[in-house]
This record gives structure tokens, sequence and C-alpha cells, in this order.
């Protein structure tokens, strides 16, 4: 039942990668979906449908005492009619501690159902199917991911402290039974926009439930995904790319409402390589034209949008990117939208005190960073600078901790650095 969570969207845009690469797809009915098939027995054809994108779907596996013309019957729902195969039976599903004796197997399937980190913590599981050899694993060397139950709640000093989780493939309530103290030490977290879109809605509530319980907010940035190519772009002159992102737009919006999310981060984007002569407006028209529509959208949900300043100084083409461009770009919208703000990020080497300052008026949101890698936009913790950093913010503006941080605990000392260097008014 596990397809059912991710989102339609984003697994159809992955699927030219697995068609490409000829992967081969098994899909487990487990017991949980033999309970669920008997009071919805269209949920095969929900499936089928969210797979469609796949060139093939290959093995069907069934509980093995699941009636064996009902399976056939799900089997019709895909295209190509994949080969059904009854656990146990069969194939040999490797799951559980133990040893088990790769031997018996002979030309049977076998499927390796084990959380893993790395290839390296699999292959010896896949080396002794290949040598028939026994081999005794226990799941404790593999990586096994917490239900999201955690008794830990924000505590309200730190409401307005947020850090960064850009492993969308990692439930943010995993991160938090594995690690509690982000809860101890802050009050929200900040996703990237491919974090919702690789969710599907049901998935998206759960996740809620799981922040309404605990009192952690979430900040959503889109920045990573605004590149104007082959990703989001702002200019609605390039008609195919444009329709895609106001698609993507509307999936990440609905997600945000249904889990009562009330921020996103924006920014500019390159300069486009060419630009049509028969086009009336220029460029940054266009780009201002197409956050003012995004703008728009979000109000109709009641979120914020913040739109931070961009590395300019070695991508020039980059357009309204420069702390006083988005500044006045700010300030301009304001008195049309007012839902709209302004991200100061530090991590592109611009002065503190002139970013912190010179935006004050609407500053929503800080990004804590230091200058790094410029090549890759690799941010490094201020603590590990040697500079003494010092700046003035208003009590009410969220600071978000966006550096690469080694660990938590480089993550905490880097919140006591800046807390040291912050007076909040």
């Amino acid at each position: 039942m596990g397809i059912c969570n991710i989102d339609s969207l984003k697994f159809k845009e992955d699927s030219w990668w697995y068609n490409l690469k000829q992967l081969q797809f098994v899909v487990e009915f487990d017991q949980d979906f033999a309970a669920a098939y008997k009071t919805n027995n269209r949920i095969p054809e929900q499936i089928a449908r969210k797979l469609a994108s796949l060139n093939k779907v290959d093995l069907l596996v069934f509980p093995e005492d699941f009636n064996a013309q009902i399976a056939e019957k799900i089997a019709g729902c895909f295209s190509g009619k994949p080969q059904v195969l009854f656990k146990n039976s069969d194939l040999l599903f490797v799951a559980e501690n133990g040893e088990v004796d790769f031997s018996k197997t002979k030309d049977a399937p076998v499927i390796i159902d084990h959380f893993y980190n790395s290839w390296d913590d699999i292959y010896p599981i896949a080396k002794a199917v290949n040598s028939a050899a026994r081999y005794k694993f226990n799941s404790k060397n593999g990586f096994i991911e917490n239900t999201g139950d955690t008794n830990f709640k924000v505590k309200s000093e730190n409401s307005n402290l947020y850090f960064s989780h850009h492993d969308f493939t990692k439930d943010i309530a995993t991160v938090l039974n594995n690690s509690p103290e982000y809860m101890i030490h802050f009050g929200g977290v900040k996703i990237d926009g491919t974090y919702l879109l690789a969710r599907s809605e049901e998935k998206c509530r759960e996740e809620a439930e799981v922040m309404k319980k605990t009192g952690l907010k979430i900040i959503v940035d889109l920045c990573r995904e605004i590149n104007n190519y082959p990703n989001l772009t702002w200019l609605s002159e390039i008609e195919h790319s444009y329709e895609r992102t106001t698609l993507i737009q509307q999936n990440i919006l609905k997600k945000m409402e249904l889990m009562g999310i009330k921020q996103v981060i924006i920014s500019s984007h390159m300069r486009p390589e060419q630009w049509r002569p028969d086009i009336k407006r220029s460029q940054e028209e266009s780009i201002i034209s197409g956050i003012s529509e995004f703008i728009k959208k979000a109000n109709e949900s009641g979120i914020t949008v913040s739109i931070q300043n961009a590395m300019y100084k070695h991508y020039p083409s980059r357009l309204l990117a420069k702390p006083d461009e988005v500044i006045r770009l700010v300030t301009d919208l304001k008195t049309k939208y007012s839902n709209v703000k302004f991200a100061a990020n530090l991590g592109f080497g611009d002065n503190l005190i002139k970013l912190t300052t010179g935006g004050k008026d609407n500053l929503n949101i800080c990004i804590i960073a230091a200058e790094g890698s410029n090549l890759y936009d690799y941010r490094v913790p201020f603590s590990k600078t040697g500079n003494i950093v010092k700046f003035d913010i208003d009590k009410n503006v969220m600071v978000v901790f966006d550096a690469d941080y080694k660990n938590v605990n480089e993550l905490i000392d880097e919140k006591s650095f800046i807390q040291s260097g912050i007076n909040k008014y």
C-alpha cells in the first residue's frame, strides 16, 4: 500500500529514468492490502493508474493464502499483465532475522525486503543468493525507520528557530525520532518543495498530525527548484515550462494548505539564453509577473511568500538577485499584496548589517549560513569561519539554520554561536 503515498506527478517525472535503466518492478500486495480490498475493490485500478508511466510492471506478489482468481483479476488491471506469484510458495521473501538457506531457492525469484543505507549493507545478501550459500543476517545491521511517535513538544522560546531538512526521502517524523535534539533546540523545520512533491495528499495529512502533536512548524523553500530550466520558471513566455511550473505550484500550495503550512520562500532565476524579439516586455518584467501570480495564488490559501536574495557574484545572468534589487521588489509588491515579505539569506557573502537592516521593515525570515564554495553553493557554519557575527533583527523574525552541518551537534553549536551575536528588538 506504500505506493498510494507517492505523489502521482512526482512519480511520473521520475519514471523516465526508471524506464531508461530498464528497471524491473515488483508490486507487493501485503496483508494490509488484502484487508483494504475487501472494503474497496477499486484499489488495484488506482495503483495501476499511478504506475501507468512505467514501461512495465514485472511481478505481482500476494500473500500465500490470497485468492488466486482474484489475484489474476488484479493482474488484468496492469498493462502487459505481469506475472502473479505467491509469497513463500513461488518465491523466497527475505524480511526477518535469522538464517536463510538460499541454496533451496533454485530458480525462484528472491525478494530482499530489508531496510538498508547503502549498497554495502545489502551486497552480502545478494552475494549469498548468487553463491547459494547460507547467510545469517540481522535487521539491526540495517536502517529501521521509526513510527513518528514522539513525546517531545516545541519549547516556546524556540518557536522562531528552524533547522533545514533537505533529504526528501526521509520523513520529518523519522528525523525527530532518531535525533530528539531537534525538538529540544528548535521550533520548526525548513523543507524543499521536492519534499511535498514526493508525497501523496494522504501522506501529507499523516505528517500534519505529527506536526500538530509536536507543535513543529514548517517553512517550504522553493529556491532550489526555481532555476528556469530544467525545473521551475517564472517566464510565461516559455509556454511548456511555465505550464508545468503552474501545475507543480498548485500541487505544492494544495499540500501546504492540507498541512497547515503558512510560509514559503521563493527567489528569482537565471536570464534565459534566448529572448524572442517579438516579446514586448523585458525578462525582469516577465519574472515579476510570474512571481506576482504565485503570490496571488498563495494568498488564496493564507500563505505568506518571502522573496530571498540569491547568488549573483558568480552568476551575473541571475536577475533580481542582489539584496537591494530584492528589497526594492518586495517594497513595490507590498503595495499590491499584503502577503509578501523579505527573506535575508546570509549565505551569499553580502554585508550582514546592510542585508538585515536594509529590508528590516519587511524582514520575515533570516537564513543563517556563511559563504563557502561558490561553485556548488556550499554553505558553511558561521562558527567555522572565525568571524564575529553581530546584527539586529526583530524578535518575530524566523531564523533558519541552513549551512551544511556534519551532525546535529554541530548545528546546535552554530545555534548557540549565532544567538550570542543576535540582538532581538
